[in-house]
C-alpha cells in the first residue's frame, strides 16, 4: 500500500465503524510506520479517521500527531482545520494544538501581508436599511478590528461558497445572501476577505441559517485563520459550551444531541438563544433575546475584544509604599520607577489613562488582571501569550508575594474611567528590573495581554538559580552556623568578622540589584517543645525586631560598632560575613543573652534604604541562620553538666543542641569527630568545607577512637567502647544516630567514646600537648558529603604532672611530692584553654 493508502482506508473503515476488524488492526500498524512519510494532506485525512472512531489513544494516532508536529508549518489552512477538527473532537491535542494555533495565525498574517490589509474596523452603515423587496438588512451589533457580529433577519442566507458558480443554497433572491451585504458596504482593497469565496467570505459561526440569528464574520485573514481554527478544534467551550435553546410546548427542555457535539439544549429561564465563545484575542458573550413581540428587543452583551487588550501609549503608572507613604508617578515620558525596595509593601498600584482617549469601565474591565514580569519581556511576546503562568519571564511566588505570584496575578478594580487599581498589595521578594503585564479579560492568552511602558526598578538581593523556585526559597535559604562555649566561633578563637556564618548570593543566578546595601539579623526565634518535638516557632520578621545580642558587633570588639554589616568587597559585595558570636556564652540560665544554647535568627538586607542605619531599614529577608552547638558530657550523666573537652581517661558522649526546628524528627542524623583543620570552618555551603571529607576518629594520622571491648570495674555487663561509626577510610557511611528528638541529639552508643592516644596508659593519657577535635554533624542523607557541617569543637587534654604549684614556688611544700616524710604537692598541668575540660575542671565529678 502506498503512502496515501492508509489515510484513505482509515476514513472508509471509521465511517462504517468497523474498527474491530483485522483490516483495521493491520491498517493501524501500517499507518504507524508510514506516518512520518505522509504528505500534509495524508496526515490531515489520517487524523480524522481515528478521531471519528474514538481511537485517538492508538499508536497510529500518536504517530500521526508526532508527524504532524514536524509538518505543521507546511499545512494549508484547510488541512490545519481538518487536523484541528480530529484532535478537538476527541479532546486530544497535547503539544500539537499550540503549534497548530500559531501556524494558523501565521497563515492568516501572510495572507494579510500579500493582500495589503490588516485587522481594522468595518465601515458599518448608519442604521438598518432595507432590500429592494422591503426586507430589513442585517444589523452590525459588534464592530471591532478584525471582527464583526451581524444580526441576521429571517430570510437571509449565510453563503460560504461561490453562489455565482454553484448556484443558490435555497430559492432566495441574490440580494438576500449575506456575502452581498458585506460586498455592498466594504471595498475589496481594504477588506479582500469579504469578497473571497475561498475563505467563505470571512464567516465563522452562525446560530442558524434561514431564520434570524447572530453571525460572526472576520474582516481580516489573520482573524479568520485564528477564529476558524478555534471553531474547528472545539475550543470555544473553554468559557461555556454554545447552547441551542428551543421551545417545546412553551417550556425549555434539555437534550444531549451526541457525544462531543457543539450543540446542546439546556433549561434556562426566559425565551432566549445564547452562544458563548472564548477565542484567541477575543472573549465575547452573545445573548440573543428572542422576545416574541418585537425584533428590536434583541441585544448583544459585549465583554472584551481585541480593542481593549493594548494599553494606550500615554498610560501612567502610579505606586505608593504603605509604610512610608512614598509615592511614584511615572508618566508616558518616564522610563522607570526607580528606588523601589524588595520587602516593602506597595499598597497602591494604579494604571491611569489621561486625556479621555481610552476609558476603563466595569462592563469591559471587571475581570482585568495584572502580573509582574521581567523587564526583558516585549510587547509582541506579551501578545503571544508569554504572560501566562509558567512562562519563563513571568515573576512567580519566588519573586513576588501573595496573589501576584499566583497563576492569574492580582485582581483589579475600575476606580473611575481613567484608573485601574490593583486589589492586592504588591511585595517584591527579590530585587530586579520588572514591568507589569495587563490583560483586559484576565486570561493573558494569545493576543490578550500588553505590558506597561514603564519599568519598576527594585533594589535588593535576588536568586533566580534553578535551586530557587518555591515561594520562600530566598527568604528561607538555610545557613548552618555554630557557636562555642566561652570562645569566639572563629577558626582561631579570636574576635573577628570571618566566621563560618556567611550569607552568600555570589553563585550563578544570584546577586543584588541597585546600589550596595547592608546586612543584619533579627532577634532570636522562640521555639516550644513537647517531649522533644517542636510544637511551635515564633519567628522574628526583618525590620521589626532588634538584632540579637549573642552575635558581636562590627566595631573591632564584641560590644563596639553596630550590627549593620557591609558586604564583602572581595567578592563584588555578594556575601555578608556575620560577626563571631560572643565569648562569654555559658550555662543554662533561661532568657539570658549569654546562655549557652542553640539559637535561630533571620538574615536581613537593607536595599540601600535611608542610609541603612536603623533596624527598620532592613526589610528584605534573605535567609535563616541556624546556630548549632555541641556539648561534651560524661558518658554516665544526663548532660546537665557540660564540658569543653575531655582528658584521655574519661568516657564521654557528644550532645548536639538543635536551633528551633532545624533538626528533623527522625534518627537519620549522624555525627563524626574529625581532626581540626581550617577548612572545617569554611561556610557549610562551601564545597571546600572540611566536614565533607573529614574522617571520624583520625588525629595526627592515627585512629584514636578504635572500637574496643569495655569491662566496667563495677561488675556491670561488658560492652563495646567507641562503637563502629563511619566506614573505615571513608568520610561517609556513618552509623551512630543521635535519636529522633528535635531539641537535641546525643551520640556515643551504649558506653560512649574514649580517646586512645597510645597503646599504654601513659601514652594514652600523658601525651605532650592538647589536641583540638571538631564535631561535624549531618541532619539527613548523610552519604552525601555536602550535607555535613561543623557544629562545634572540643579539647582533648593530656594528664601531666607539674613540678611546683606556681612558677615562683620556693618552699619545699609547694614543690612536687618527692621525698619520704617531706611535704609536697601532686599537681596536674592545666593551660587556660583547658579550664572547662572534663578531668581538669575544678570540682569535676570523677
Amino acid at each position: 500500500m502506498n503512502q496515501q493508502g492508509p489515510a484513505n482506508l482509515a476514513r472508509t473503515f471509521t465511517t462504517s465503524a468497523a474498527v474491530a476488524s483485522p483490516t483495521w488492526a493491520a491498517l493501524a500498524r501500517s499507518a504507524e510506520r508510514k506516518a512520518l512519510e505522509l504528505v500534509p494532506q495524508g496526515l490531515s485525512n489520517l487524523v480524522r479517521g481515528p478521531a471519528t472512531a474514538d481511537t485517538f489513544g492508538a499508536p497510529a494516532f500518536a504517530a500521526t500527531s508526532e508527524a504532524s508536529l514536524l509538518h505543521v508549518h507546511e499545512l494549508h489552512h484547510q488541512e490545519l482545520s481538518n487536523i484541528a477538527q480530529g484532535l478537538g473532537y476527541v479532546r486530544s491535542g497535547g503539544e500539537l494544538t499550540p503549534e497548530l494555533t500559531r501556524s494558523a495565525r501565521e497563515h492568516g498574517q501572510q495572507q494579510d501581508s500579500r493582500r495589503g490589509c490588516w485587522p481594522r474596523h468595518w465601515p458599518a452603515p448608519d442604521g438598518r436599511g432595507f432590500t429592494s423587496l422591503g426586507f430589513p438588512e442585517p444589523e452590525v451589533v459588534l464592530n471591532v478590528p478584525g471582527l464583526i457580529v451581524l444580526l441576521k433577519p429571517p430570510g437571509w442566507e449565510t453563503d460560504v461558497y461561490d453562489v455565482a458558480r454553484f448556484g443558490d443554497i435555497s430559492p432566495v433572491a441574490r440580494c438576500h445572501l449575506l456575502s452581498s451585504f458585506l460586498a455592498k458596504h466594504c471595498t475589496e482593497a481594504d477588506f479582500p476577505i469579504c469578497r473571497d469565496a475561498s475563505f467563505g467570505f470571512g464567516f465563522i459561526h452562525r446560530l442558524d441559517q434561514m431564520s434570524s440569528g447572530l453571525v460572526l464574520a472576520a474582516n481580516s485573514f489573520e482573524s479568520h485563520a485564528v477564529l476558524q481554527f478555534q471553531m474547528s478544534s472545539y475550543q470555544i467551550s473553554r468559557v461555556g459550551r454554545p447552547f441551542l435553546l428551543e421551545v417545546t410546548e412553551g417550556l425549555w427542555r434539555e437534550q444531549l444531541v451526541f457525544q462531543n457535539s457543539l450543540v446542546r439544549s439546556a433549561m434556562l429561564h426566559g425565551p432566549m438563544h445564547q452562544a458563548r465563545l472564548s477565542l484567541p484575542g477575543l472573549d465575547i458573550a452573545i445573548e440573543e433575546l428572542a422576545e416574541l413581540r418585537a425584533l428590536d428587543s434583541r441585544r448583544l452583551q459585549y465583554i472584551t475584544t481585541l480593542e481593549d487588550m493594548p494599553l494606550p501609549d500615554n498610560h501612567v503608572l502610579y505606586m505608593v509604599e504603605g509604610a512610608t507613604a512614598t509615592s511614584w508617578t511615572c508618566s508616558s515620558f518616564c522610563t522607570a520607577i526607580e528606588g523601589a525596595h524588595a520587602g516593602a509593601n506597595y499598597t497602591t498600584l494604579e494604571i491611569k489613562i489621561p486625556g479621555g482617549t481610552f476609558q476603563f469601565s466595569d462592563q469591559v474591565h471587571h475581570a482585568a488582571r495584572l502580573k509582574v514580569v521581567d523587564n526583558t519581556l516585549t510587547e509582541p511576546q506579551a501578545r503571544n501569550g508569554q504572560c501566562e503562568a509558567g512562562q519563563p519571564l513571568v515573576a512567580e511566588g519566588s519573586e513576588v508575594d501573595w496573589s501576584w505570584g499566583m497563576a492569574l496575578g492580582s485582581a483589579t478594580t475600575v476606580d473611575g474611567p481613567d484608573t485601574l487599581r490593583a486589589d492586592d498589595t504588591l511585595v517584591f521578594r527579590m530585587g530586579g528590573d520588572y514591568r507589569l503585564c495587563y490583560s483586559a479579560n484576565g486570561t493573558f492568552g494569545l493576543l490578550q495581554a500588553d505590558i506597561t511602558r514603564q519599568r519598576i526598578e527594585v533594589n535588593g538581593v535576588f536568586d533566580r538559580s534553578d535551586s530557587c523556585t518555591s515561594n520562600d526559597c530566598l527568604s528561607r535559604r538555610m545557613y548552618q552556623c555554630y557557636m562555642r562555649r566561652e570562645e569566639f566561633n572563629t577558626a582561631d578563637g579570636k574576635y573577628g568578622l570571618q566566621s563560618s556564618c556567611v550569607v552568600d548570593y555570589s553563585y550563578p543566578g544570584a546577586g543584588f540589584y541597585g546600589p550596595v546595601g547592608r546586612g543584619s539579623w533579627t532577634a532570636e526565634f522562640l521555639a516550644t517543645y513537647e517531649q522533644g518535638a517542636v510544637t511551635g516557632v515564633q519567628v522574628q520578621p526583618c525590620a521589626f525586631s532588634e538584632p540579637a545580642a549573642f552575635i558581636c558587633r562590627d566595631g573591632g570588639a564584641c560590644e563596639a560598632g553596630d550590627p549593620y554589616i557591609l558586604p564583602d568587597e572581595s567578592v563584588s559585595s555578594r556575601r555578608i560575613n556575620i560577626p563571631t558570636t560572643r565569648n562569654d556564652l555559658f550555662g543554662n540560665a533561661f532568657g539570658s543573652t549569654t546562655t549557652y544554647k542553640a539559637r535561630t535568627v533571620a538574615a536581613c538586607y537593607c536595599p540601600d534604604r535611608d542610609g541603612c542605619m536603623a533596624t527598620t531599614d532592613f526589610i528584605q529577608q534573605i535567609g535563616i541562620l541556624h546556630f548549632y552547638l555541641s556539648k561534651v558530657c560524661h558518658a554516665s550523666g544526663d548532660c546537665t553538666e557540660d564540658f569543653t573537652g575531655v582528658t584521655g581517661q574519661y568516657r564521654f558522649r557528644i550532645r548536639v543542641e538543635c536551633p528551633t526546628d532545624a533538626c528533623m524528627m527522625n534518627d537519620q542524623n549522624r555525627m563524626k569527630l574529625v581532626e581540626k583543620t581550617l577548612s572545617n570552618d569554611l561556610p557549610s555551603w562551601d564545597t571546600g568545607n572540611g566536614c565533607r571529607t573529614g574522617l571520624h576518629g583520625m588525629v595526627g594520622g592515627l585512629q584514636v577512637l578504635p572500637t574496643t571491648s569495655y569491662v566496667p570495674i563495677d561488675g556491670s555487663p561488658t560492652g563495646v567502647l567507641n562503637e563502629l561509626n563511619c566506614d573505615p577510610g571513608s568520610p561517609v557511611g556513618c552509623r551512630l544516630t543521635g535519636g529522633s528528638r528535635q531539641d537535641y541529639k546525643v551520640f556515643g552508643g551504649a558506653y560512649g567514646f574514649r580517646f586512645m592516644m597510645g597503646t599504654t596508659d601513659h601514652e594514652a593519657r600523658g601525651f605532650h600537648t592538647s589536641k583540638e577535635v571538631d564535631v561535624c554533624y549531618c541532619n539527613g542523607d548523610c552519604n552525601t558529603g555536602a550535607n555535613w557541617f561543623k557544629v562545634g569543637s572540643m579539647r582533648l587534654s593530656s594528664t601531666r604532672l607539674v613540678s611546683a604549684a606556681t612558677s615562683r614556688s620556693d618552699l619545699p611544700a609547694q614543690w612536687s611530692l618527692e621525698f619520704v616524710n617531706q611535704p609536697g604537692i601532686i599537681g596536674l598541668y592545666r593551660p587556660y584553654a583547658d579550664g572547662g575540660v572534663l578531668g581538669l575542671q575544678e570540682r569535676t565529678a570523677s
